[in-house]
């Protein structure tokens, strides 16, 4: 089940498919495995009841995302930009697999922007690698728990998580502290344990 108007500004499935058409060898070139789902998604919105937004029902910047990256060398190859109605900035980020290898096995599924306002697996990662060395070290057994919950928020969050995460954090500190001093590094102010809440 479909819906229009969609937010590309179609009045029906006939001026949707019309328009789709353009784009579509793309799908059958296989140039991302995401962009079926890509543009079924955005082209016929899935009718809910539910929402009352049209613009609310968008796919993921995810499936945006992993679209552009597997067909946009592809387009330019031949002279065609990334189309300026696919901007991925502009959809709503979703859920996705995690791929960052220090996280993935702690957490099958992530969803961003994060509370560090990293828009994606990519920033936060770079931020997450940095601490990589007193994982390695053994500073505490729960570092790399604590770091992937923080960075890589779950999909669906618990309801203690902020509990949860404040007395991995207290846990972590008490043993990493003194190893960070050690080499005159203090404590990361992103990593505050006063910014979780107590439950």
């Amino acid at each position: 089940m479909t819906t229009f108007p969609n937010t590309l500004g179609h009045r029906s499935q006939t001026e949707a498919t019309q328009d789709l058409k353009a784009i579509w060898p793309l799908v059958e070139i296989g140039c991302s495995a995401s962009l079926r789902e890509f543009l079924c998604s955005y082209y016929f919105p899935k009718c809910d009841p539910a929402v009352k937004e049209i613009s609310t029902i968008l796919p993921s910047r995810y499936l945006c995302e992993n679209s552009r990256k597997g067909c946009e060398p592809l387009m330019n190859k031949f002279g065609f930009p990334w189309p300026s109605n696919f901007e991925c900035h502009k959809f709503p980020g979703g859920c996705e697999p995690t791929t960052i290898p220090m996280c993935a096995q702690k957490l099958k599924k992530t969803k961003f922007p994060n509370r560090f306002g990293h828009k994606n697996q990519h920033e936060a990662g770079l931020e997450v690698n940095k601490f990589y060395i007193f994982v390695v070290a053994g500073c505490s057994d729960f570092f790399q728990d604590f770091l992937c919950s923080v960075y890589f928020p779950k999909c669906n969050p618990q309801v203690d998580s902020e509990r949860w995460n404040q007395l991995l954090c207290n846990t972590v500190r008490a043993g990493c502290e003194p190893i960070m001093n050690e080499i005159g590094m203090d404590w990361p102010n992103e990593l505050s344990c006063e910014q979780f809440t107590s439950g």
